[in-house]
């Protein structure tokens, strides 16, 4: 039985162009049939081994074609199976994309600045998920391409992504500011160069700014929304500490 829908499909074309092959071979026989009349018509003799010869050359198109017909059922009957498969993967494919949408909207209630890495952790799984899914659904309308079906629309494979920024942008600033102000803090001091601290500082408390201002929009869930103000309190907090970390580690 065929391995895979191509070579489904790939027999399914062989078997076509076979029932024309048949059709020209018959046509050809019944110019042979005409031709072997005119000539025993004219008397002429054949021996046995030319009469067996011609006579299973006459009969094999009637062999041949009850294989080919067990062959087209056989077919059919595998070309249904494997579209009935293709549409149970692609239907268990749909209930986990709808899943992916339950768990990025999970997001909205997560608020705790302490579960910062939890969080963070979370949202680059279901970032990796929905990249593996990407490439399925991809799979998936090439099989249905293959087999002449209409291709499927996975709008969740967009809106998933778009759902997740914003948060992928919050927790992964929290993680990076918890990161950084510890090494700067408890760090080496003759590492630390003032200057770089104070841009990455003003571009953490820049990008959290506009993040405060995202999830300020009405209607959007407050849970960030008061871990992106800690934040802020956090970073305005080490602003504090710059005159001091500017003189002890200044070069």
């Amino acid at each position: 039985s065929p391995a895979c829908d191509r070579e489904v499909v790939e027999l399914e074309q062989f078997l076509h162009a076979s029932a024309g092959m048949l059709q020209q071979l018959n046509a050809e026989l019944n110019e042979g049939r005409k031709a072997l009349r005119f000539l025993v018509e004219h008397s002429f003799a054949l021996d046995d081994d030319q009469r067996r010869l011609v006579g299973e050359t006459w009969a094999w198109p009637a062999k041949v074609k009850p294989k080919v017909e067990e062959c087209g059922r056989a077919l059919r009957a595998e070309r249904d199976r494997v579209e009935d498969d293709l549409c149970e993967r692609r239907s268990r494919f749909t209930e986990e994309l709808d899943e992916y949408i339950v768990q990025a909207h999970a997001f909205e209630k997560l608020g705790a600045i302490e579960r910062m890495e939890d969080n963070a952790t979370a949202l680059s799984s279901l970032a990796a998920k929905i990249q593996e899914a990407k490439d399925r659904g991809e799979k998936l309308n090439e099989e249905e391409a293959l087999l002449g079906f209409p291709l499927s629309d996975f709008p969740q494979l967009a809106e998933v992504p778009s759902l997740i920024a914003p948060y992928q942008e919050l927790w992964g600033a929290c993680v990076a500011f918890q990161a950084a102000s510890a090494q700067w803090l408890d760090g080496p001091m003759q590492e630390v160069d003032p200057e770089v601290v104070d841009g990455e500082v003003k571009t953490l408390w820049k990008n959290n700014f506009k993040t405060i201002k995202a999830f300020s929009e009405e209607g959007m869930p407050a849970a960030p929304l008061a871990a992106a103000e800690q934040l802020k309190g956090r970073i305005d907090a080490f602003k504090e500490k710059m005159p001091l970390i500017a003189s002890l580690c200044n070069k």
